[in-house]
């Protein structure tokens, strides 16, 4: 399984046209599927295996509100559980785009997670604060409590 860009990264894609895309290969990578629109909107997005067998898709949600966000794939990510989608944080950016109260660009995104010996899972990340300070931030939390 494999998350793709719709675009060669040389041109800008409009914000509302930025929901993931994935294909899968049975091969081990010589040939993939057709690739297929998902419901999850962000970038860019991380997968994790988990020990249940599920797939979990941790990814960046760059717009109101900003934060980082996961999706549950029970069925080898034929489907998503969009309508449960986990919000990780929501407290990213301001509705412009920038630093609450300073006017600063800001940015977030790039989650990693990890699944931790006890079955909670530990998503890593960067955003910038209230601060203007990029961080590198963290949320350690459990599907079930999600």
């Amino acid at each position: 399984m494999a998350m793709v860009r719709t675009s060669s990264g040389s041109k800008r894609i409009p914000q509302e046209e930025k929901y993931l895309f994935q294909t899968h290969s049975d091969d081990g990578g010589k040939t993939w599927s057709e690739v297929s629109k998902t419901e999850m909107w962000g970038y860019p997005p991380h997968l994790l295996l988990l020990s249940s067998g599920d797939v979990l898709c941790s990814y960046g949600y760059r717009r109101v509100p900003y934060g980082v966000r996961a999706c549950l794939s029970r069925d080898g990510c034929a489907t998503w559980e969009i309508a449960d989608e986990i919000v990780l944080r929501d407290d990213g950016l301001t509705t412009d785009g920038t630093v609450a109260g300073k006017g600063t660009p800001a940015d977030l995104g790039y989650p990693r997670t990890v699944e931790l010996s006890d079955g909670s899972l530990f998503t890593v990340y960067y955003m910038t604060l209230g601060d203007s300070v990029t961080h590198v931030a963290a949320t350690r939390w459990a599907l079930d409590q999600a």
